[in-house]
């Protein structure tokens, strides 16, 4: 029986960098933690709460929005770079989260309402999807993303959904439905105009528990596909915002004019945020004089090698030794810390600990 033992285990050990605590860090408790994006996003939902009253003998496009339901939200809800911050804040772990807590009750309580609440995250990350691609211009990459997306896989999967949702009642003999509702100008949008056809092949069981069961491991992927989606979208939120504050040529003069006030804003949020820093190091260094320790060199345990005929060593303290297959050109070695005498004993393959 051969054995490879020739492999050198490297192991770098717990240093203090990596023992270090974040909690620790002044950085870690900002005064005002909130990102651009999330500034952003906060102006448009707060401008949805205020209500704009215009001029009595104006009237609104269409005229379709009762007067009293107007808000300011539109002067901020289609700017390129609002929209580019709402793809920055998607909390992509509650989504993930929202959809596991509903799986796990699925499991162990199969009922048509909870595999209807299944298709709640999806139907979340299919609107969202649908009013980005709605606002977006088709020179903004965010745009072109979304479409190559809806036309290489997320149509299908779409599809997919309606037909299990088709396919619900007369693989169940259920009379209730899933209750999916979906705008057809949504479906227009990513080019589903046909008649979607029924899909009873996944509600295979010997009862209405087994065949929800079974559904959901299908739903599971159409899932999956959507969540990765949206994923790489938060992912190029940076690049979106990039392509907004310095390519995008026709944002409102009032939307200019606040995204360069946060712009401002930011700088006085980054004073802000080293109080914190300050006063630790006003109090420790300065009321209290700490100081920090010096860094000390590490020790180690060196193993050499006997050579023949040799009956006594003695090792000075101060001696330098350089670590097998370390190059020359390297500073590396290891400094003996104190005096040692060693006499060789009469064993074969003996060696010397330090």
């Amino acid at each position: 029986m051969s054995c490879n033992c020739d492999n050198e285990i490297i192991r770098d050990g717990s240093s203090q960098l990596s023992r270090y605590l974040k909690a620790l860090d002044p950085v870690n408790s900002p005064v005002d933690a909130r990102s651009f994006e999330e500034m952003l996003v906060f102006v448009k939902r707060y401008a949805d709460q205020i209500r704009f009253y215009d001029i009595p003998e104006s009237h609104i496009d269409g005229d379709t929005i009762e007067k009293r339901k107007i808000s300011w939200k539109e002067f901020f809800r289609r700017d390129m770079a609002v929209i580019a911050a709402s793809i920055a804040v998607v909390d992509l772990v509650q989504i993930n989260k929202d959809y596991t807590e509903i799986r796990e009750k699925l499991d162990l309580n199969p009922t048509p309402e909870l595999f209807g609440e299944l298709f709640n995250p999806i139907i979340g990350i299919i609107e969202r999807t649908n009013r980005w691609y709605q606002i977006a211009i088709p020179e903004n990459p965010l745009y072109t993303d979304i479409k190559l997306a809806i036309d290489s896989n997320l149509k299908k999967q779409l599809i997919k959904l309606l037909a299990y949702e088709a396919g619900f009642k007369p693989g169940t003999d259920s009379v209730r439905g899933l209750g999916l509702n979906l705008d057809n100008e949504l479906l227009d949008n990513w080019g589903i105009t046909n008649e979607i056809n029924a899909d009873t092949s996944i509600y295979d069981g010997s009862n209405l528990g087994s065949q929800i069961r079974n559904a959901a491991l299908y739903v599971d992927d159409i899932f999956l596909d959507f969540f990765n989606f949206i994923s790489s979208l938060v992912e190029n939120s940076k690049e979106y915002m990039v392509f907004a504050l310095e390519q995008y040529p026709a944002h409102q003069p009032h939307m200019a004019l606040f995204i360069s006030f946060l712009e401002l804003f930011r700088l006085a949020q980054e004073q802000m945020n080293g109080i914190t820093e300050r006063m630790l190091n006003f109090y420790y260094r300065d009321v209290l004089r700490l100081t920090e320790k010096s860094s000390l060199p590490d020790k180690v345990h060196i193993i050499l090698n006997w050579q023949r005929m040799l009956p006594t060593i003695i090792l000075k303290k101060g001696l330098r030794y350089r670590p097998e297959k370390t190059p020359r050109a390297t500073s590396s070695c290891i400094k003996s810390m104190r005096i040692l005498y060693s006499i060789r004993l009469k064993l074969r393959n003996s060696a010397l600990f330090l």
